[in-house]
């Protein structure tokens, strides 16, 4: 289906719109590419065919700072990019322009020493509050929270601070969101990816035939130590769980939180070696083309682009997985073609286990397989 792509640019300090030129490339890159990475700043890249106006313009008037918006339009406008440029190229043919989101998942901002005690929800809302002005907004986006935290942490930069808080969430989320009115800060917690989510179904011809499904030992963990200042460490260690496949190979994880509650230490820890102790194949890029989508199905898929989005893959092949989440996407817009290219996680791997609440109240327990267990509870969706 058609769109309209629009870039708007500081042009000596006002923002103008450069769409006359014509829009070579558009390329943004958001969240992350894997579950086992911190989230990173989204960023963007512009490339302009240099036409006769094009050619006219004063190199003085392209200030490093200056801001960068990408406006895309399908009959509703997307703000798909908002940030600041970092870099200026230009040659005989084009204009490339770099950008980043407003640094809202970098350094530069120092928060003073602060004690938290609370729900991580509101600790941390009242920890980004105490940056100062001048700083995305955050309240609006912040998820209530599942556990308790304490901790007294020392000045320095705000996201050293709040990671260890956010690392205390089961399946938490510290990821950047894009609105109209610029890029925001969020906070997820576990009720984001409770195994069986579904935010968006895709099928077989929405993903063409250009993907597919991997399995190494990269991220495999079969001990895994969860610390916190409130007490002492928690070690569990499922010892090989692959059998002949890795032998006893100790592969470990440590996870540094502020956890104010023992019993959710060892919770957090034997979740994290039951999901990560099995061999589960996973996907890397799932593309989706949305210039070859209906306006109702691209403002589908737009809908579920935020980090910890619940995608449904088709089935590739008998004990594929098919139940994923959101980390990142790579998104390309050129004068013809749109697409989206997702980094997804396999909700078995990167989700939290259903709760009683979760389950369909009209499955009968006649009609749950007889062969489920409570272990499998952790890793599978109850269903008829």
């Amino acid at each position: 289906m058609s769109f309209t792509t629009t870039v708007y640019l500081d042009l000596a300090n006002v923002l103008t719109d450069v769409s006359g030129e014509t829009i070579a490339n558009v390329q943004i890159t958001y969240g992350r590419r894997n579950p086992y990475s911190e989230f990173q700043a989204t960023m963007c890249t512009v490339s302009l065919v240099r036409s006769a106006t094009l050619s006219t313009v004063n190199l003085a008037d392209l200030a490093i700072g200056g801001d960068l918006v990408v406006d895309v339009d399908n009959g509703t406008t997307y703000r798909r990019f908002d940030g600041i440029v970092t870099d200026y190229s230009v040659d005989y043919r084009t204009l490339n322009i770099v950008a980043t989101s407003r640094r809202c998942l970098n350094t530069q901002w120092e928060m003073p020493a602060v004690s938290v005690d609370g729900v991580i929800g509101a600790e941390l809302f009242s920890e980004y509050s105490l940056i100062g002005t001048g700083v995305p907004a955050f309240g609006a986006f912040v998820d209530t929270g599942t556990v308790d935290v304490k901790i007294t942490s020392n000045a320095g930069p705000w996201i050293s601070q709040v990671r260890q808080i956010v690392n205390s969430e089961p399946s938490g989320t510290l990821h950047e969101k894009i609105v109209t009115t610029g890029t925001q800060i969020a906070f997820g917690d576990a009720n984001r990816r409770r195994y069986g989510l579904i935010d968006l179904t895709l099928t077989a011809d929405e993903v063409g035939l250009d993907w597919g499904l991997a399995i190494d030992d990269s991220q495999w963990v079969n001990q895994v130590t969860v610390t916190s200042p409130n007490h002492a460490d928690y070690t569990v260690d499922n010892s090989d769980p692959l059998g002949t496949n890795f032998g006893v190979q100790i592969k470990p994880l440590t996870v540094d939180t502020a956890l104010k509650d023992y019993d959710d230490m060892v919770s957090m820890a034997d979740q994290l070696v039951f999901n990560r102790a099995r061999s589960l194949w996973a996907g890397d890029t799932i593309t989706v083309p949305l210039h070859a989508l209906s306006t109702a199905r691209q403002d589908d898929v737009l809908a579920a682009t935020e980090v910890s989005s619940a995608w449904q893959l088709p089935t590739l092949t008998p004990g594929a997985p098919t139940l994923t989440f959101l980390e990142g996407y790579r998104e390309r817009i050129t004068r013809s073609e749109w697409t989206i290219s997702a980094y997804l996680s396999d909700q078995r791997v990167t989700g939290q286990p259903e709760r009683w609440q979760d389950v369909d109240p009209a499955i009968a327990w006649q009609d749950v397989d007889a062969a489920l267990t409570w272990a499998d509870l952790r890793g599978t969706e109850v269903y008829t």
